[in-house]
This record gives structure tokens, sequence and C-alpha cells, in this order.
């Protein structure tokens, strides 16, 4: 942590702490430990190990960046809270901006389910919350993302931000959208702080065809598992349906695609499945339990809202063989 509270009851930076006094931690109220060498950004540390949701064990990466915003948000003239604690919640985030705005860094791998209730926990207060994650590897427009790091993506806005050690600058990434599992297509942007507020609209997401080439190679992976309950190759056998005309019937990327995990080869197999024996409607609530949905720290959605319309488009491309269709590549 950066704040720590001396023996007068006031809050201490770290940068600004004395050698040889004693400080303790604002929340569990726990004896920290100044650290500040040559290589190490000045911080406190809990003499303790502790389970309190005050011990966080920050890297110094996170340590380094926590500072350098804070110093690029004064110099902007705005209102900096570090490390405030907000007792109704018991949270502190890393920067609270003109008593509006928290900002969460987060570089190392935390489950979604603390991830979603810390954002609750901030905006319950009324505070509107932004995440940082490290950069992510962009080849053309084309990013591959953890599971993870999809639980930062804003889904409505389709963005992602992060920090990029090397370049020292925030990205943000948009126009994201996802294509298969962990591949993404989107759009590379660096931002300046005063831009990390910012609502970005997205345009209108098209529609996309996976390639020949792609639906052929994710069918080899299939097979390469050697097992006959294998869904895709399941459903594939009880269609009747070979290679090309898997390759010709689904690949389809639709707008709502970004909420789930499940291969769009797959999940659009099964649904022409269920759809020999039942409605577009019954259809809908049984591949419901099958698909698996992605986790998001700004977003809570309704399941089968997202999929009813998903299946909806997929039904009008698939009956209609509408061709207005940008090919993957």
């Amino acid at each position: 942590m950066l704040i720590a509270m001396n023996n007068m009851e006031e809050r201490v930076l770290a940068k600004n702490a004395k050698r040889n006094q004693e400080y303790y931690c604002p929340y569990c109220r726990g004896e920290v430990i100044l650290r500040h060498g040559v290589k190490v950004i000045p911080h406190f540390a809990h003499k303790v190990k502790s389970n309190s949701p005050c011990y966080k064990a920050e890297t110094y990466n996170h340590y380094q960046l926590k500072m350098l915003l804070a110093q690029k948000f004064a110099a902007l003239n705005c209102n900096v809270d570090i490390e405030p604690f907000i007792k109704s919640i018991k949270q502190y985030p890393d920067l609270v901006i003109n008593q509006s705005n928290a900002i969460e860094i987060q570089c190392s791998t935390i489950s979604s389910a603390e991830i979603i209730e810390r954002t609750l926990g901030l905006e319950s207060i009324g505070l509107k919350v932004f995440w940082l994650i490290n950069d992510v590897k962009i080849r053309g427009r084309l990013i591959e993302l953890t599971q993870f790091q999809t639980t930062f993506i804003n889904p409505i806005q389709r963005t992602l931000i992060t920090w990029n050690f090397s370049e020292s600058n925030l990205i943000v990434y948009t126009h994201i959208q996802n294509i298969a599992r962990k591949k993404f297509i989107c759009k590379r942007q660096p931002i300046s702080p005063n831009e990390l507020f910012n609502t970005y609209k997205s345009k209108q997401v098209r529609v996309y065809k996976l390639s020949k080439r792609t639906i052929n190679n994710y069918i080899l992976q299939c097979r390469r598992k050697n097992s006959v309950l294998e869904p895709t190759l399941s459903a594939m056998y009880q269609l009747k349906m070979n290679d090309s005309k898997v390759c010709i019937s689904t690949g389809f990327i639709f707008l709502n695609q970004i909420y789930i995990e499940t291969h769009p080869v797959e999940w659009q197999l099964k649904y022409l499945l269920l759809r020999r024996k039942y409605d577009s409607h019954q259809s809908c609530e049984l591949l419901l339990p099958i698909i698996k949905f992605r986790y998001f720290a700004y977003y809570n959605y309704n399941k089968l809202t997202i999929l009813r319309e998903l299946v909806n488009d997929f039904e009008k491309m698939y009956y209609s063989r509408c061709l207005s269709v940008q090919n993957e590549s």
C-alpha cells in the first residue's frame, strides 16, 4: 500500500514517510513496514501476513503504475485520492479521481467473482469503475485473451483498457468482437489519462463468417480429442453433416458472440440438432444450459435474453442464406 497512518492518526504517503517511525494500516490497524530502496518504489507492507482484504500483496508494477497515474491526474488539476478506505463497503480502490471515478489496477490474476464483487461494491456508492490490466499482444487486428482478461471487457462499449509498461501509456481496445473462444478482433488506440473516462460508442458490429480453413482446423482439433462424446463431432454425426456442409452452414459470428465462450460452430450445430424436434423458443431454452457464458466486471446480463437474440440472428442467416457477410481471412 502507498498510504499508512502515523501515531498522530495522519495519512502519510510512503514516499514522504520517515524511517524509524511506526506506521499502521488505515484499515485493519495492523503494523506496517516502510519499504524504500534504490530499486523499490516506496510502499508499506504488513508486518504480519493477514487474511484481511487490505492485505493484497501488490506487485512492484502495481505500486509504480498507481503512483504514476496519481501524479498524472494531479498534474491535470484533478482531485486525487490514493487508496481511500470506504467503510460502508470495506474496500479501498487504488485511486478515486474527482470523487466520482474509481481506478482499480489488476496486475495479478484473481477470480471473476472477486472482480465483480469489488466492482458492484464501488458502484453501490455511486462510483464509476475503471479497471486497468497489463497490455496484451496484438497481431494486426487480432488479440488472444485469457478468461481472466476477458472479464475486463466492457461488452456494451466493446472496449478493454490496459497499461503498456514499455510504452508507458494507457491503451484502449475498441470495437472488440469475439471470433473464436480466445480470439478477438479489435482496434488499438493509445490514450491520455484525461481520455480514460470517455464513453466509447461502438459501431454496429458486422456479421462475420469464419473461413473454410478456420472451420476445418477447428474440426480437426475436435477429432484429435479422439472421443465419441466430443460435442461438435457428435452433432455432425446426428445431423449427417460432412465437413463441407458444416463450413457452409455454420461459423457465423454475430453481435452477441462476445458474451459466450462456446465456439460458434459448436453451438450452431447443437441448435440445428435441437430444431429437428423443437421450435425455436424451446430449442433456445434447451441450449441455454449447454452454453458456456462469459462474466464481465462491468455488466450483469440476462443469459436467456442474450442467447435468444443470438439464435434469432442465426435463424435469419441460416434460413434466408443472407450473403451480406464479411469473410474472415
